[in-house]
């Protein structure tokens, strides 16, 4: 059976694209910002709970996240934004698989973009 690809639609964004794509069994969320800037652990709280409004509304829960890309301003920002991240799931389930990069130039200068890919049941 082929899966089908299903693009979750929200309100307008500045650039075209679906916020998450459902294949199969897998949630590819885009990466996820602050609606304004802020500081890193503010940023850090909105993305994550933007990607936690997705996933919940999409059947899985946080535990579900598989991985996890963070795109960070500056590098001086990773124990901060460490710090919120990690908040968002239970330690004694682990964590989702990461990747971290810094120096990356945000649009609109934000300090922090979150992506996930997450395990949904049919």
């Amino acid at each position: 059976m082929k899966n089908k690809v299903i693009k979750i639609k929200e309100g307008a964004s500045v650039a075209p694209y679906s916020p998450a794509v459902r294949y199969g069994n897998l949630l590819f969320l885009s990466g996820q910002t602050a609606d304004a800037n802020g500081t890193i652990e503010e940023e850090t709280k909105a993305a994550m709970e933007h990607i936690k409004e997705i996933v919940e509304a999409n059947g899985s829960t946080m535990s579900d996240i598989i991985r996890c890309q963070i795109f960070l301003r500056n590098g001086s920002d990773f124990a901060a934004m460490n710090g919120v991240y990690k908040t968002f799931f239970d330690a004694e389930e682990g964590y989702p698989a990461r990747f971290c990069t810094y120096n990356a130039d945000l649009y609109g200068g934000l300090l922090v973009e979150i992506d996930a890919i997450v395990a949904v049941e049919d």
